[in-house]
This record gives C-alpha cells, sequence and structure tokens, in this order.
C-alpha cells in the first residue's frame, strides 16, 4: 500500500534539503539552496518533523561557518523555538556558538553611547521590584521650588 503524499511535499523539500546540508555540514550545499530564488523566507525558518529548524541542527552540531551565513547573509529568524520550546541560541553548547548570535553595535549607535556617558548630569537609577514607586527621576516638592496653589497675601 502507498503512503499519501502531502500536498505541500514540493516546499518541505526544500527545506528538508537545507536541513540536511546544515546537518552535513556542507557550506556549498547551503549556498547553492540559500541562492535558489525559489526559496521563499519562510521555508528557510520551517520547522522540520523532528521539531528543529536549520538553524537548531546547525547550532546543536557546531557547525559556525553554516551558523554565520544562515544569521548574516540569510537572515534566518533566530529566535524562533523549537519543539521543546528552545531558541537556536539556547542550544548553543559553547560560547563561541553563542557569540554568533550577538549583533554588532552600529557605529552611530556606539557614539551616541559614548557622548551620553561622557556627559555629567546624567544619572541611571535602579528601580527596587520592594520600591514600586521609585520612578527614576527625582521629585520636587512644592517647598522646594514655590508652592503654585498658595494664597497671596
Amino acid at each position: 500500500m502507498q503512503e499519501a503524499v502531502s500536498e505541500t511535499t514540493h516546499a518541505d523539500n526544500k527545506f528538508s534539503d537545507l536541513y540536511l546540508a546544515c546537518e552535513a555540514n556542507d557550506s556549498e550545499w547551503v549556498k547553492k539552496i540559500l541562492r535558489n530564488s525559489n526559496v521563499s523566507f519562510a521555508s528557510l525558518n520551517d520547522i522540520e518533523s523532528n521539531g528543529s529548524t536549520a538553524l537548531h541542527v546547525a547550532v546543536e552540531l557546531g557547525h559556525e561557518a553554516i551558523i554565520r551565513m544562515l544569521l548574516d547573509d540569510f537572515g534566518v529568524i533566530r529566535h524562533r523555538p523549537n519543539r521543546d520550546g528552545l531558541t537556536a541560541y539556547e542550544l548553543a553548547k559553547n560560547e563561541s556558538v553563542q557569540q554568533l548570535f550577538h549583533r554588532p553595535l552600529p557605529d552611530r549607535l556606539l557614539r551616541y553611547a559614548q557622548s551620553v556617558s561622557e556627559q555629567d548630569d546624567f544619572q541611571l537609577y535602579q528601580i527596587d521590584s520592594e520600591d514600586e514607586n521609585q520612578t527614576g527621576v527625582s521629585e520636587r516638592t512644592d517647598d522646594q521650588y514655590g508652592d503654585t496653589n498658595e494664597e497671596q497675601s
């Protein structure tokens, strides 16, 4: 008896090739698949029947060149959970793989952060969970600046 073939076999087949290429650590095969104009962004991020994406398997096996390609060159979704609710980052077994998920800050943002930190009057306040009323902004009392509601005599 033949098994029924799913209507999504064609689309899944492309993704399955990507998954297998990532699993095999075959960067040339991955490039060939990803440069194929018929591969949709959605299919790059599909979850396979085992509950993982191509990124998940590459991370689990520590295939750094493949991970870099998927994240940086093709922009796969980095925060998609697998069947167990874990992202690819959470599956990373070593720091070098985790570092691949960190995005560099643009130069403009770094310059802004540096200029803000150099300002003398800029202060950050930590809000403790015990003090829900603390806002991080100093509160002024009417006595400090004159009560505007005082009746004039």
